[in-house]
């Protein structure tokens, strides 16, 4: 799955969005990373410059990358110590395996989660947000993992939880990357964030270094 996606402060900005009905949901805490070909930066960088001096340049429009989403806490409950999130993203494939965050970032997302809860719901607003998000704040690097940069969001969200069969079907009609969940397991504990809270943009988390794209 390819998609193609500043402000200094002094204190966090936390921005909110229309919570509406949280009875049912599930509160959640955590991040939301997106992992990037470096490579594929660095070049979009040097294509801007180009154009901006006058010279040829080509349009970058397939910029390989993978998102996804670290709880830190459920239902107040901590999973995750976000003091040390530099080794969680490192190795976040090994988290979880039979648990999967659904962030809805398209029509066909927001099908699925209407089949699943039975509910008639629009998530135009989320998945347009969901969609923003790669394109705010800063890049990150991570020693050791020096092919990759990395935007962070963080995000308080209510999520519908959901206990489906962990089949090809359901796997299919997910339409996520799945790659990190044990085909073993029986069952797949899907959480789909339907609603955000407040989510932050500006967040520096221990361990991850600010990118300089001017020194690559």
């Amino acid at each position: 799955m390819k998609r193609i996606w500043l402000t200094v402060i002094l204190l966090p900005l936390m921005q909110c969005v229309r919570a509406g009905d949280l009875d049912s949901l599930i509160s959640i805490k955590g991040y939301y990373i997106t992992k990037i070909s470096k490579a594929d930066i660095v070049n979009y960088y040097k294509q801007k410059l180009r154009e901006q001096k006058g010279k040829s340049f080509f349009v970058m429009t397939d910029i390989e990358h993978t998102s996804f989403f670290l709880p830190v806490q459920i239902e107040g409950k901590v999973l995750l110590n976000a003091d040390n999130l530099k080794d969680q993203i490192k190795h976040h494939n090994d988290f979880n395996k039979d648990t999967l965050f659904y962030m809805p970032l398209s029509k066909r997302s927001e099908e699925y989660i209407k089949y699943l809860s039975k509910k008639e719901i629009d998530l135009s607003k989320v998945i347009s947000l969901f969609n923003q998000f790669p394109g705010k704040g800063f890049y990150f690097t991570i020693k050791s993992h020096n092919d990759y940069l990395y935007k962070c969001v963080y995000l308080e969200a209510y999520a519908q939880y959901f206990e489906v069969e962990n089949n090809s079907i359901n796997r299919l009609k997910i339409d996520a990357d799945i790659d990190a969940v044990n085909r073993n397991a029986a069952k797949i504990n899907l959480y789909l964030i339907t609603k955000v809270a407040k989510y932050n943009v500006d967040v520096k988390p221990k361990g991850l270094n600010v990118w300089n794209k001017f020194k690559n």
